[in-house]
């Protein structure tokens, strides 16, 4: 079984498209936007159930932004070949490096998301609690790490 929220995930995105085709007709796809660092990451079995992941690649497709220090033609070798008619490659036109895996990584651990996303997007995901309730030892507001005041000697 998935975890739930993978689960949840991927149902919203399957009532989104269908909401999608209802609007604007059947030729309308919704494909899943990730980087390649995410791609990468698919090819994981530790990670990913490869049944999974040819589910999700053939049946939406992927839209993968290319970010720099990653090899396109390494990542795109550990998946079977015909697995590229699902995958466009969106070349990095702007060089912004901030990746959501990051984002994702920093909001779990209660650091600022300042100056990477929006306020208004920081706050809704800090609201919701998207992924999860950040350590009680780090500050939602900035990245110092609160520490004890005794010392050992």
């Amino acid at each position: 079984d998935a975890p739930r929220g993978l689960e949840v995930y991927f149902r919203s995105l399957l009532e989104s498209q269908r909401s999608c085709r209802v609007a604007h007709g059947q030729n309308v796809n919704v494909m899943l936007v990730c980087g390649i660092d995410m791609l990468q990451k698919m090819a994981n079995t530790e990670c990913w159930d490869p049944a999974d992941v040819e589910y999700i690649i053939t049946t939406y497709g992927l839209l993968v932004h290319i970010r720099m220090g990653f090899d396109v033609e390494e990542v795109l070798q550990q998946f079977p070949p015909w697995y590229r008619d699902f995958i466009i490659l969106v070349p990095n036109t702007v060089h912004c490096e901030v990746s959501s895996t990051e984002i994702r990584s920093l909001a779990k651990r209660g650091l600022s998301l300042r100056y990477l996303i929006s306020d208004r997007v920081g706050s809704y995901i800090r609201k919701n609690k998207l992924y999860g309730e950040p350590a009680d030892h780090i500050s939602p507001r900035n990245s110092v790490v609160k520490r004890s005041s005794t010392h050992s000697i």
